[in-house]
């Protein structure tokens, strides 16, 4: 176990591309990914409805990470920036105290995964590295945190092309989660070529006004669902009836449509062998960080068969999420019915976790679903299961600072209190399209903050150069050419 902690992330990835080119070689069809576009059609199926969607135009977001910069900002007011500035290195000096906080920069990475990356590095406890809030994997994002424990000398240790952290100071105390103001993003959206001369422009900048004026509809947009299978609403609803061994068995062996044809298929064999964990783990344990949680699972399985409450507690942070993902579910589904009858909802809604207010709420919807608040002693197994502490408003303002059309599409500068979506925001501007783009976009690869006059952020993309691949990429098709096939 010991060796197997010494292995990089990085490591770990480049043996699962081997594996997966050596199939790639044989099978492509194995790795086609259908399109995405998250239109009305396609987000009714989240409780989400936004009035005349469909004459929106296309935006296509995060084709490369830079097009989609995130930096957090403190409750001070502070913004921590993706600047490749005050860089930890090994001159770095610094009076150590219990805590050292520093400035996370990375991309290719999620939150939850950067902190598992560096826990596994330093050898500690995951509880020792704090951090407010969470951050896209598919951007480049900067946010503060915390490190418990943990010496200047071993912060000097890390290095990973997906991650670099700054402005190192010691302190006391450590991070804690929702303690932030908001996000500051930097997001370029590529639109199609005619957008201008087509007058879908004209429908942008007349959405755009009223957005500035009267907000966008809070929606929990697509990430809160699990990206890509978007699952988890439906997870969380077992958790909360009680089904654990039903919500684990979807979670490990169910085929989503959005998954290529290649871990369907690994899914319908684990299917097959649910319950023989020897089975199931020697047909995941080939892929250690894409099929990571699955993992913990099974591995906990093999020794408690039956244990499925325990099974949970080993991915509490993913299954926390689940039961989040159902209760946001229900909140779109109830802000979207008041906006199909021509109504505006009201100015806030509590969230169906809130026992105590959600109950005449959501009374039928929970009877469309046969979910009654005697499922709620389902979560008292969970203890990670937190009950919100205050309803949501509905509508959100957003305090828009830039906003420009360039050539290849439309560059936005804004600012989000904590919770929001920025892709809920640019939802109520575009029909979005995350995955490999259908239309015809300029692909010229753009230094989004130069482009607003906000100075250059050319040392950070170049750092991150080696991780970064635009959407419209075949990473294995390129690994063909470099072998001379």
């Amino acid at each position: 176990m010991a060796a197997e902690q010494k292995v990089s992330r990085t490591e770990l990835k480049e043996q699962e591309l081997k594996l997966l080119f050596e199939v790639y070689k044989n099978d492509p069809k194995l790795f086609l990914r259908p399109t995405f576009i998250e239109d009305a059609k396609t987000l009714a199926d989240f409780g989400i409805y936004i009035p005349e969607k469909d004459t929106f135009p296309f935006g296509v977001i995060k084709f490369v990470p830079q097009d989609f910069i995130v930096e957090e900002v403190s409750e001070s007011g502070e913004v921590f920036t993706i600047k490749k500035e005050n860089w930890l290195s090994s001159e770095t000096v610094l009076s150590e105290g219990s805590t050292l906080y520093a400035t996370l920069v990375k991309c290719g990475l999620s939150t939850l995964q950067a902190a598992a990356e560096i826990a596994t590095h330093f050898s500690c406890s995951p509880e020792q590295i704090r951090y407010a809030g969470l951050k896209d994997r598919d951007a480049i994002t900067a946010q503060r945190l915390s490190f418990r424990q943990i010496s200047l000398k071993q912060l000097k240790t890390l290095n990973s092309p997906h991650l670099f952290l700054k402005d190192v100071a010691s302190g006391k105390g450590a991070l804690e989660k929702g303690k932030l103001k908001g996000n500051q993003f930097t997001i370029f959206l590529r639109t199609e070529k005619t957008f201008i001369e087509s007058g879908r422009g004209a429908v942008f900048i007349n959405q755009l006004a009223k957005v500035r004026e009267k907000g966008f509809y809070n929606y929990f947009y697509l990430q809160r669902f699990g990206t890509p299978r978007l699952i988890a609403h439906y997870l969380g609803m077992d958790l909360v009836h009680g089904y654990y061994r039903k919500a684990l068995e979807t979670f490990i062996c169910f085929p989503s449509p959005n998954e290529i044809p290649y871990f369907k298929n690994i899914r319908k064999e684990l299917r097959k062998n649910f319950g023989n964990w020897s089975q199931m783990l020697a047909v995941m344990e080939s892929f250690p960080l894409i099929l990571g949680n699955e993992l913990k699972v099974v591995r906990y399985l093999e020794q408690k068969p039956e244990d499925f409450a325990g099974a949970l507690l080993q991915i509490q942070d993913q299954a926390g999420m689940w039961v989040g993902a159902f209760s946001s579910w229900l909140f779109n589904q109830k802000v979207a019915s008041y906006l199909k009858k021509g109504e505006e909802p009201p100015q806030s809604l509590p969230l169906f976790l809130d026992t105590a207010n959600s109950g005449s709420v959501y009374k039928e919807l929970m009877r469309e679903l046969r979910v009654s608040v005697n499922d709620f002693r389902n979560l008292r197994k969970l203890p990670f299961i937190q009950a919100p502490k205050r309803p949501l408003v509905t509508r959100e303002l957003v305090m828009i600072d830039k906003a420009e059309i360039a050539d290849a599409g439309i560059v936005l500068k804004f600012f989000l209190p904590k919770g929001e979506y920025a892709t809920t925001f640019l939802s109520h501007l575009f029909n979005l399209i995350s995955d490999r783009p259908p239309i015809e976009i300029d692909q010229t690869i753009v230094d989004t903050k130069a482009a607003l006059g906000d100075g250059s952020n050319a040392e950070t993309l170049e750092y991150f150069a080696p991780v970064i691949h635009p959407k419209s990429a075949n990473y294995f098709e390129e690994l063909l050419k470099e072998e001379g096939q």
